[in-house]
């Protein structure tokens, strides 16, 4: 698919996960295992690029489009690695999940009604007035830079517009 100025926003992605964990997102040197654990943690490769990518990709995939893995793998050691990792889809439902729960709760406070239908726009407006921004924001601005369509992910110049940077965090 090439290299270009979007890569390099990926990488402010993964850097930024390291500043906050200690530890590389995706620690390996090996092509098969790299592709993996981004699965692992980001879920599947995006169909249409796959199909794109040159032909020197096609020994990382089965039937064209599907990533040759737990097969491919090298190594124990390597199944481990990527095994480790935590989904970053199901963090995210988990924490929607639990902020869900919160405002449930805060609601059954306030008001003995039935809890009413609620966006999940509703929902983060009313849970951000009530614990600290910078998390969401993080998770969110994560949530850009690492698209693996360069398409959707976050240009510099909105990455560099984006709450986590501009909001006041005190």
């Amino acid at each position: 698919l090439g290299w270009n100025y979007p890569c390099d926003l990926w990488s402010v992605g993964c850097i930024l996960v390291e500043l906050c964990s200690g530890e590389a997102l995706f620690q390996t040197h090996e092509n098969l295992e790299h592709l993996a654990m981004m699965e692992r943690v980001l879920g599947p490769l995006p169909q249409h690029m796959v199909l794109r990518a040159d032909r020197r990709a096609e020994k990382y995939f089965r039937r064209g489009t599907r990533l040759d893995w737990p097969d491919g793998a090298t190594s124990r050691e390597s199944l481990k690695a990527v095994g480790k990792l935590p989904r970053l889809p199901d963090y995210y439902q988990m924490v929607e999940f639990i902020l869900l729960l919160l405002l449930t709760r805060l609601y059954l406070e306030r008001s003995c009604d039935p809890l009413p239908v609620l966006i999940l726009k509703d929902l983060t407006n009313l849970i951000m007035q009530h614990v600290d921004h910078s998390a969401g924001d993080l998770i969110d601005l994560l949530q850009g830079l690492l698209q693996y369509d360069p398409v959707d992910r976050l240009k510099a110049r909105e990455a560099l517009r984006h709450p986590f940077f501009t909001r006041d965090h005190r």
